[in-house]
């Protein structure tokens, strides 16, 4: 955490002091958390809760104990309110509250959403209530609005059916008896200018390149052949036929976990057990690159997803004799950094490495954006390098056409079970 602030991080710290309920909607690593901390402190003296998702509360916030915070400040987790939900809001109040990572607060269902609903009324003493994230945006403007009514900003308030059905032409995905499932399908002829001067009565948008002058970003894809067995092919229809039978009651997460783990070559079964069908054909490949870059630099970071990929990564990295961690606060005497990608929120890493690859990654672009922003933010000094692998003629590749267009599990599922192209 720094201090000193640069002239877009004043002018967000004004943003927030001249909204009680607001957001700052700026792009990974360009210092939200220090507008943030510099707008509470020009307040009166009082009750700050700080909320987190706990990788980032125990990664960023509470790795600071020096933080320049001149409130009365507690630590709270989105996994621990969103547990205790029930009694948490009726137990605690605060003066002041800082949602960061506040895009987790998009589901209206969701406890979290609930429980920010109630600790944020203005008759439930909470003064201010801002929120922080980068990626406020995944499939649609209802993230936003989700995001807006969990902070009570009045302008959205109404219902997310309403909102919905006023700005979005709409479809129905499922019927059951009297009741309707809706779809947005594509915004109505004016509506984005509306909705754009609606989100600024309420968020300072910035982007990184208007703000902060970076090093050069490569990105670069390496397709690796060989994980195309016939396993793999007749897993993979058995998923797909049981996804068609199961229709509406299949766990579509689940099936899209299932179909990724079978391109990386491994299932695990009811009892969590990891049935082996081939050895990925990634490993190599990542070993020859990992041995590559650091020729080059003295770090980098491995992303991964499953603790099957973790359990293989070690070995590699053993028989490579390389140093490695899993620890953020260890990677400064380590060579390489093994990342869960749904961990990477909230942490400063960009003093540290310029070059990340991506063993395995989720759906889901947000993800995908939070992680790079760990090394491509303020503060990093070099060109950074991210390499991304993919197992070829496998479903992993849509998997990462979902991440490149931003596409919804509802779109990407249909994708991997109805059309069977590719097995």
């Amino acid at each position: 955490m720094i201090e000193r602030l640069f002239p877009h991080q004043e002018e967000a710290r004004d943003f927030l002091l001249a909204h009680k309920r607001g957001c700052l909607f700026h792009e990974v690593g360009i210092g939200k958390s220090n507008s943030a901390i510099s707008a509470v402190n020009k307040l009166p003296f009082g009750k700050l809760l700080i909320a987190a998702p706990k990788c980032v509360i125990v990664g960023m916030w509470e790795r600071y104990d020096d933080l320049p915070i001149k409130q009365d400040v507690e630590f709270v987790s989105y996994e621990y309110i969103s547990r205790n939900y029930k009694v948490f809001f009726r137990t605690h109040s605060y003066d002041y509250i800082i949602a960061d990572e506040c895009h987790k607060l998009k589901s209206y269902k969701s406890n979290l959403h609930k429980c920010f609903r109630s600790l944020t009324k203005f008759g439930n003493g909470c003064k201010y209530a801002w929120g922080l994230t980068g990626t406020p945006y995944a499939t649609s403007f209802l993230d936003v609005h989700g995001i807006f009514a969990a902070l009570n900003i009045n302008e959205f308030k109404e219902s997310r059916d309403n909102f919905m059905h006023t700005i979005y032409n709409c479809k129905v995905v499922y019927v059951n008896g009297p009741h309707f499932i809706y779809q947005p399908v594509s915004l109505k002829p004016g509506m984005l200018d509306i909705l754009v001067k609606r989100i600024a009565r309420h968020a300072s948008v910035l982007r990184t390149q208007d703000c902060v002058k970076l090093p050069g970003l490569t990105t670069k894809e390496i397709e690796i052949q060989g994980m195309k067995t016939k396993e793999y092919v007749d897993a993979i229809k058995g998923i797909i036929t049981y996804a068609n039978e199961q229709k509406e009651t299949v766990n579509k997460l689940a099936c899209v976990q299932k179909l990724h783990q079978l391109s990386n070559g491994f299932v695990y079964d009811e009892t969590h057990k990891v049935h082996l069908i081939k050895k990925n054909e990634k490993l190599k490949v990542c070993q020859e690159l990992v041995e590559m870059e650091l020729e080059e630099r003295d770090k980098l970071i491995i992303v991964y997803i499953y603790k099957y990929d973790l359990e293989c990564l070690t070995k590699m990295l053993k028989e490579s004799k390389l140093s490695y961690t899993t620890e953020f606060s260890e990677f400064g005497s380590n060579q390489v950094l093994l990342l869960q990608e749904q961990k990477a929120m909230g942490i400063n890493l960009q003093a540290f490495s310029s070059c990340m690859i991506f063993y395995t990654f989720s759906y889901a672009y947000l993800e995908y954006n939070q992680t790079v922003g760990r090394i491509y933010r303020v503060g990093q000094k070099q060109p950074c390098k991210i390499y991304t692998l993919i197992n070829k003629g496998t479903s992993e590749r849509k998997i990462w056409s979902a991440v490149q267009k931003a596409l919804n599990m509802d779109t990407l599922f249909k994708d991997l079970i109805y059309n069977l192209e590719d097995v």
